[in-house]
């Protein structure tokens, strides 16, 4: 179960989920909730709650929480990338666990994934001293929520986001529960849309048709296993229909191919050199830096304005000479610049001055790397024609 967010044998989520498992194997947890302890309250026929147990395993499922927590700040503190943004932009765009709605949207702002970054960091950090009682703890927990909520929508996380959510529940107390259910009891009493009259017919009439529990209890007892093997059975039958796995295709169960001595060859032979477009991520254009990250995107610029032209890059690579030209529409140079992109560098800036020499029109930003073109871009300047006086 906890696979199914990664192609793998082993997660951090099947990690997080046996030790959880192992900590509740020490504990009374089936005291209340569990199967056989409602089938015990049938037959005493009472429906008091248990005696006390010890604390200790539920402090250590929290401590157990907390210590994920912090561990993972400290690796995220020592992971420059993730302070950066840029790993946070690259996992967005890719859906690589489940598809996901906004993440794509969102590696257009690295500013805010940045902000994120380092929210998320202090978050982590402060969990385990704050998540224990007091004001703060609704809060942490609330943020908490948000959070792996969010990973669902941007990352595509499902299995990471239900462990954390289960695991929450060692931080709720019986107040809490008390509180809870004593606000929505009012809040159901106090709606004017909720049906408070039906809801009560219909809690009337179904206690009057089941009427003694006891009466039911040798037929629950032989409808239980009847209904087990019903969806078990129902469950067969709908694989068998779906095939999911093509082994009734018509033309039959998928094979495992030889492959072929030419891509036999090419496995095994030397790594080929990266090319110079996999080196380059995309360029983005904009007036605003803030830090090294642009700030906003644009593509038209009017005489005056500052045009900042940033280079994305993916490592690995080597340290780079990278070439900006400004052609115009007639293929023409108009400016050049030049930097170099050490190995280290996911990006690299240069700044233009729109002057009044550049007539309005579209131009075209040439990326080259060792006098070999990359990458093109095309931005736009308005603005008024210049005009020249005659003496």
């Amino acid at each position: 179960f906890s696979l199914l967010d990664s192609i793998s044998t082993l997660t951090k989520y099947s990690v997080i989920t046996t030790h959880l498992l192992l900590l509740l194997s020490c504990s009374n947890c089936g005291a209340l909730w569990s199967v056989d302890a409602w089938l015990a309250r049938n037959q005493q026929r009472t429906s008091c709650l248990p005696a006390v147990f010890p604390v200790w395993p539920r402090r250590l499922l929290q401590l157990l929480v907390g210590i994920v927590y912090f561990g993972a700040a400290i690796t995220k503190m020592n992971t420059p990338t993730f302070l950066s943004g840029d790993q946070l932009q690259l996992w967005m765009l890719t859906h690589i666990n489940f598809r996901h709605p906004l993440g794509e949207w969102l590696s257009l702002y690295p500013v805010l994934l940045k902000s994120m970054a380092y929210v998320t960091i202090v978050w982590e950090m402060t969990f385990v001293f704050l998540v224990w009682r007091g004001m703060w703890r609704p809060w942490v927990l609330a943020i908490g929520v948000i959070f792996h909520f969010m990973t669902t929508l941007t990352l595509g996380l499902f299995i990471f986001p239900m462990t954390c959510y289960c695991s929450y529940l060692a931080f709720i107390d019986e107040e809490d529960l008390l509180w809870t259910r004593h606000q929505l009891r009012n809040w159901i009493r106090g709606s004017s849309w909720f049906p408070q009259q039906a809801w009560t017919t219909v809690v009337e009439s179904c206690s009057r048709w089941i009427g003694d529990a006891a009466r039911w209890r040798q037929p629950a007892l032989a409808a239980f296993p009847a209904v087990a093997v019903i969806v078990t059975g129902s469950g067969v039958g709908i694989e068998h229909w779906l095939d999911p796995y093509g082994v009734r295709r018509p033309e039959g169960p998928h094979e495992l191919r030889p492959l072929t001595p030419e891509f036999a060859a090419r496995l095994l032979s030397p790594p080929e050199p990266i090319r110079d477009k996999d080196k380059f991520f995309a360029i983005d254009t904009g007036t605003i830096l803030v830090g090294d990250l642009l700030a906003d995107r644009r593509r038209v610029y009017r005489h005056g304005e500052k045009m900042i032209a940033q280079c994305h890059l993916i490592p690995p690579h080597e340290d780079m000479w990278i070439e900006c030209k400004i052609l115009d529409g007639g293929n023409r140079l108009i400016d050049r610049a030049g930097n170099i992109a050490v190995r280290e560098s996911f990006r690299l800036n240069f700044e233009y001055a729109v002057t009044a020499a550049m007539e309005p029109g579209d131009y075209t930003l040439l990326f080259e790397t060792g006098g070999r073109e990359v990458l093109r871009k095309r931005i736009t300047v308005v603005g008024d024609k210049p005009t020249v006086a005659a003496n």
